[in-house]
């Protein structure tokens, strides 16, 4: 479990708990910066801090990315989110930082996950926003996990409908599913009046190939 724009504080206590009682004890929390969210990542299974840091070319930058290891499972998660405003040299840095960490990693099951914070279905965004970043992880093994229908954000204004969230899978993974979450069990995440969020939820479900059965990129 992922969360962006996380805030920690002693009113949390009660969500940990929460958390830990339905099966996610393993936490962790990226570095915390007074005004500033951070990457909060819940696991069923142990988990350890990786080293991958996002670069501080911005305050704001370094709290919003999350690099976590699953040393039982053998998998690696990079939580993420795209601070705003930002300018467009340290935005297209930022998409540097990610393909590198990407390369760094790319024989080990890798997802990268969060806010991108760039419509995917906007094609007036240019290039270096968001498709010739895509088309540099496919080259690395990267598949997109984006669902194709829905929308993960939900502005309260009267503004459009958008999808800033995705994830990445290395090729050791077999994506099963990719969908966009607005109710669960009754709970009304995004998208309705009276929503706990203006976000979706990310839902990404996908099975581990077998060793020498991994994908070609």
């Amino acid at each position: 479990m992922i969360i962006t724009e996380f805030v920690p504080g002693k009113s949390r206590t009660a969500f940990y708990q929460a958390l830990s009682d339905g099966g996610y004890p393993f936490t962790i929390i990226s570095e915390h910066l007074r005004g500033h969210n951070t990457i909060f990542i819940a696991s069923r299974f142990p988990l350890t801090k990786g080293d991958l840091v996002a670069p501080s070319l911005m305050k704001a930058m370094t709290p919003n990315a999350l690099h976590v290891r699953l040393p039982s499972v053998g998998i690696e998660i990079l939580g993420v989110r795209l601070p705003l405003p930002v300018k467009k040299e340290h935005h297209f840095l930022w998409w540097e930082w990610v393909l590198a960490s990407a390369s760094s990693v790319r024989e080990l099951p890798l997802v990268i996950i969060g806010d991108f914070n760039v419509d995917s279905r906007n094609r007036r965004f240019p290039k270096w926003k968001w498709s010739d970043p895509v088309q540099k992880l496919s080259e690395l093994g990267f598949s997109l996990a984006t669902p194709s229908t829905g929308f993960s954000f939900f502005p309260r204004a009267d503004k459009k409908k958008t999808c800033l969230d995705h994830a990445f899978i290395s090729k050791d993974f077999r994506l099963l599913r990719a969908e966009y979450v607005t109710e669960i069990s009754g709970l009304r995440v995004a998208g309705t009046d009276g929503a706990v969020s203006d976000h979706a939820v990310l839902l990404v479900d996908a099975d581990l190939f077998e060793v020498g059965d991994r994908r070609n990129p």
